[in-house]
């Protein structure tokens, strides 16, 4: 196999040789190709995870077939919003765009619940003011760190919201939670229950205020998580005051002998091990969110990192289109054409790698 890409190796690049590589495997070995494309397929997925602060990030692998269609929705949808002004860059453009295609072909229900300190009186708090392009730290619905988001989304939201007064589960949209450690608390015990089981209402509680593990240092997702009674059942009630998140590991050492475990009133955790030494198990703080004001100060945005990608005068000409996804030697190739307005263009306006090929091979530039 070596000896029939030899000849190659100082004449085509890496990418051409390992297309090359992949065909003459096919002819080799069909099987073993195919068992890789499979699992390939089968193994792709979507992840996404909170990055730098305001942003999250997405990794994805998809089918070809289906990242081919998807794709060229997604450009289309992107070159519409340079055309119009919406995003200064491609990337920029691209990403609105995807995230614009899926939320528009589903049912989006946004709701909030607002935190107030306990004891204060049962009218909706009053959110501060601002700009509506400040941004607002606000705790999402899985577990990891918090969210910046735009003010003026934050308060189409909140007034969606407070038409129903609920959120999607029936519970308050105005949680009391503690005053120094921001902990969501049941102060009246309304989500109390004398059964061993908690109600739908008390487990999402329990949940939405550990968010993770409470063992100190455990960071597994409260929704992966075993609803424990700290004093057991039926010594501890089920309420909101003797329930922790304790994912499957941390659970069985806490039954263990020499281990100690108290929830205090502040929803803090404190853990004794058989050595005699311990620590604390804070919740995250919901009552004192960040506020970063717009003060007219941004930096600029980042220049585009290939600015050749999206020309100054119109969308992709088919030559470059041909120049950047198709594989002159192989037979088959896809292609997703996107209805546009022709703009005319002359060979001095593209690119210098499109012009160079255009003069090699003789093919028309448009």
């Amino acid at each position: 196999m070596v000896a029939s890409l030899q000849e190659w190796f100082d004449v085509e690049d890496s990418s051409h040789l390992r297309r090359r590589t992949r065909r003459l495997l096919a002819r080799i070995s069909p099987d073993l190709l195919r068992q890789r494309a499979v699992r390939a397929r089968e193994a792709s997925g979507l992840r996404r995870w909170v990055d730098e602060p305001g942003v999250d990030t997405w990794l994805g692998t998809f089918p070809s077939e289906e990242a081919c269609t998807a794709w060229a929705a997604i450009d289309a949808l992107a070159q519409q919003y340079l055309a119009d002004g919406v995003c200064p860059r491609i990337d920029r453009a691209r990403a609105k765009a995807l995230t614009d295609l899926v939320t528009s072909n589903a049912t989006i229900d946004v709701q909030v619940v607002l935190t107030t300190p306990a004891g204060t009186p049962d009218s909706p708090p009053t959110p501060s003011t601002g700009a509506p392009t400040d941004l607002v730290e606000v705790r999402g619905p899985a577990a990891g760190d918090p969210l910046l988001v735009e003010r003026g989304w934050l308060e189409r939201a909140v007034a969606a919201t407070a038409v129903t007064g609920h959120d999607r589960l029936g519970r308050p949209w105005i949680l009391a939670c503690d005053t120094d450690t921001g902990a969501p608390l049941d102060p009246d015990g309304d989500l109390t229950t004398s059964a061993y089981r908690p109600s739908a209402k008390l487990a999402a509680f329990v949940r939405a205020r550990d968010r993770h593990c409470r063992f100190p240092g455990c960071t597994v997702a409260a929704r992966y998580c075993d609803l424990d009674h700290v004093r057991p059942f039926p010594a501890g009630p089920t309420s909101a005051a003797n329930l922790a998140c304790l994912c499957r590991r941390h659970h069985r050492i806490k039954q263990r002998p020499g281990w100690r475990a108290v929830l205090h009133p502040d929803a803090t955790m404190t853990w004794t091990d058989p050595t005699g030494r311990t620590r604390t198990s804070h919740p995250p703080d919901q009552l004192h969110p960040i506020a970063l004001p717009d003060t007219g100060t941004d930096p600029p945005p980042p220049e585009p990192g290939n600015p050749s990608l999206v020309l100054p005068d119109g969308p992709h000409s088919a030559l470059e289109h041909h120049l950047e996804h198709a594989d002159p030697t192989t037979a088959w190739s896809c292609r997703v054409h996107i209805t546009r307005p022709r703009v005319p263009m002359t060979l001095t306006a593209l690119p210098r790698h499109a012009r160079r090929h255009a003069r090699v091979t003789g093919t028309p530039p448009f």
